[in-house]
């Protein structure tokens, strides 16, 4: 199977992404972090196209600035998920780690070329940045949405693990160190799982969103607690009819199917029709403010 082919059919499906999810940033409700998946998947598409071209762009492009995009990705994954949750995190050690890829994979492809060593460069960032989404993705997300995303956990468990046993395999046995774009069934392996857990991670990052929009939906219907539709209402004692055929206070009614709670006082007509004696004390008739009989 030709790896040039694969990684422009992949760089295409990412396109799609970026685009379904350009249009839900300017037509949904979305939430902090997830315009930094937008960007990670952009990454994506830009580094499998330029991985793609190798041969007809130099090397800097094809193969440094690729990978160091495709790198970028699974850092903005890991950002976007931060602050989805809730962290702040710190945007010089992810530069930092981003500058050292840089240098070391130039100077592991032009001063000591080593494909050896760029594939444990790699393999070693992207098990990093997998390990630490799966650790936010166990420990923070269910406490901001009541409940663990499987499809998440799932596809960052398996990408992590994949990656770290690549990593080992490179460095004890020396599984699949080829050229990248050459066939071989560990590059088509690396390929295949990198692209197709890359989709469900995405999938599921886009769903955690869903979620979070949905918890807040149930929140604030609780919150409100309306009534509606129409209430049969007494026209003499204002006692209202359940579905039961019972008749309550208006008060209890409301008390017991809103978040409504009601404090007892007297209006000034009240307190002049059933006090006088104190309404021509405490509200002067020059003074009491009209009443409006509804």
């Amino acid at each position: 199977m030709d790896m040039r082919s694969l990684n422009l059919a992949w760089s295409a499906i990412a396109v799609t992404w970026v685009i379904l999810m350009l249009f839900m940033q300017r037509t949904r409700k979305t939430y902090p972090g997830f315009g930094h998946w937008t960007l990670g998947t952009l990454a994506a598409c830009l580094g499998l196209f330029l991985i793609a071209s190798r041969g007809h762009l130099p090397l800097l492009l094809s193969m440094v600035t690729g990978n160091l995009l495709l790198v970028a990705q699974v850092m903005f994954f890991y950002r976007g998920l931060a602050i989805f949750v809730g962290q702040r995190p710190n945007p010089w050690a992810d530069g930092g780690l981003l500058a050292f890829f840089l240098a070391a994979y130039v100077g592991l492809t032009y001063a000591h070329p080593s494909t050896k060593w760029r594939i444990v460069l790699f393999s070693s960032l992207y098990a990093y940045y997998f390990l630490r989404c799966l650790l936010l993705a166990w420990r923070q997300v269910p406490a901001l949405l009541g409940g663990r995303n499987w499809l998440v956990l799932s596809s960052l468990g398996m990408m992590a693990a994949f990656y770290s046993l690549r990593l080992l395999g490179v460095l004890l046995w020396d599984w699949g160190v080829v050229d990248l774009l050459v066939s071989s069934p560990m590059n088509l392996a690396t390929n295949l799982a990198t692209a197709c857990l890359g989709i469900l991670t995405l999938a599921g990052l886009i769903f955690l969103n869903v979620q979070r929009l949905e918890v807040e939906l149930q929140s604030a219907q609780r919150e409100v607690g309306l009534l509606g539709g129409l209430l049969p209402i007494c026209s003499k004692c204002k006692r209202i009819r359940d579905d039961s055929g019972y008749w309550h206070q208006v008060e209890r009614y409301i008390a017991a199917h809103s978040q409504a709670a009601f404090t007892h006082g007297i209006c000034p007509q009240c307190l002049q029709d059933l006090y006088p004696e104190v309404a021509d004390k405490v509200l002067p008739q020059a003074a009491a403010p009209e009443t409006r009989q509804d």
